[in-house]
């Protein structure tokens, strides 16, 4: 099994560095402009190596976590978790909300599903679910920041800062959980342990969300396993549109600036957390 993750995680940052490799420029250029000699700056990057030298020292030194930035020329893992210290807080508080507002909205939608509120909860989730994350973020901005004035345009000056972004990411991700708890929870409406939950008094909400809701654990185990990863997408885009200065915008900057090793310490994070998260979500649906 480590085998196959760790095999995984080389050709991901293979296929990283071949991306980059692609791109027109490469960091002397970037770093030389206009009027510096990009033949000196390719020297003395390293960049005059052959392609197969590159690429192995890339993985080497990711791995050993000795990699040095070759635009800001520090080592990465300093970049790396000044930049998490941003990032973390935002992932984290839009995860919990995602989880938290998708599975009460799929109980809902499936519980009151002959009756005004699971109609219209329904038809939220299929219009959120509809709306990309960008369009969504913008309307917050104006909604939160220009029409009430409550909310900052962006940064992360303070932790107000924040709410914004949460709210955005964590109602994006959270339609998703809401429409597969609604699915997963329709066959469970008719068995016996509900009904007998019934006539103990309970309503169906409340039997299908203490007696329901278990039962389905295993496959929400699953889902959010699988949204950490779409979690990092949705960090990157919310990053730029908000001017938060986290991973997500280091990702793009390591791409602008062709700085590989930056870009190849980061993307080993990413597929050494999704990796764990997945893992643990696996052993916590089998326990179930």
């Amino acid at each position: 099994m480590a085998v196959k993750y760790i095999t995984a995680t080389c050709m991901a940052l293979g296929l990283v560095f071949l991306c980059v490799e692609m791109l027109p420029g490469t960091s002397a250029t970037v770093q030389a402009g206009t009027t510096g000699d990009v033949d000196a700056y390719t020297k003395a990057l390293g960049l005059d190596a052959p392609i197969y030298e590159r690429l192995w020292g890339m993985v080497v030194h990711t791995f050993t976590g000795d990699a040095m930035s070759l635009v800001y020329d520090v080592p990465v893992h300093h970049i790396i978790l000044e930049r998490l210290v941003l990032t973390a807080p935002l992932a984290v508080g839009a995860f919990v909300l995602s989880a938290l507002l998708g599975v009460y909205m799929g109980v809902c939608a499936v519980a009151y599903a002959d009756k005004p509120l699971g109609v219209v909860t329904s038809m939220s989730i299929g219009i959120l679910l509809s709306i990309p994350v960008v369009w969504m973020a913008i309307m917050f901005i104006y909604g939160g920041a220009i029409g009430l004035g409550i909310f900052p345009f962006g940064g992360a000056d303070t932790a107000v800062s924040f709410v914004l972004p949460i709210l955005v990411l964590g109602i994006s991700q959270g339609m998703i959980t809401a429409h597969y708890t609604r699915v997963a929870l329709r066959p469970v409406v008719g068995a016996e342990y509900i009904h007998f939950a019934m006539l103990r008094g309970l309503s169906l909400f409340k039997a299908l969300m203490r007696h329901g809701l278990p039962s389905i654990a295993s496959t929400l185990l699953a889902l959010f396993g699988l949204q950490m990863g779409f979690l990092i997408t949705g960090v990157i885009v919310i990053e730029r549109v908000f001017s938060i200065a986290g991973m997500g915008d280091l990702f793009f900057n390591a791409v602008v600036l062709r700085d590989t090793p930056l870009l190849a310490s980061s993307v080993l994070l990413v597929c050494v957390f999704v990796i764990v998260i997945n893992a643990v979500c696996d052993i916590l649906a089998y326990a179930t």
